[in-house]
């Protein structure tokens, strides 16, 4: 099977397509920009299969013991609130936030 390099123009095209296609307007108000957020979120979401695209992962010493991902959260006032997992052998319920 002969690989298919398609451009912007041609996915943009293809989508629009498919919108007329379930009898909608790509140039409707609420759809003008459809097309291009799904080949972005598409990109996205099968960058999984292009190496050079793998995100950046930091990882660091686990003297602590942890064995679960430590996430920190943004809030919409820019403050940041980790989240503790459990330790190694101990419960998930273990796991909790600190009471900020």
């Amino acid at each position: 099977m002969e690989a298919i390099t398609p451009n912007a123009e041609d996915i943009i095209g293809a989508l629009k397509t498919l919108i007329r296609a379930i009898g909608e307007d790509p140039d409707r108000e609420g759809l003008i920009g459809t097309p291009d957020r799904i080949m972005r979120m598409w990109k996205e979401i099968f960058r999984g299969y292009d190496p050079a695209q793998k995100p950046k992962i930091t990882t660091f010493a686990n003297e602590e013991g942890l064995s679960d991902i430590v996430f920190a959260c943004r809030s919409s006032a820019g403050i940041t609130s980790p989240t503790f997992p459990a330790r190694k052998g101990a419960s998930s319920a273990s796991a909790k936030s600190p009471a900020w």
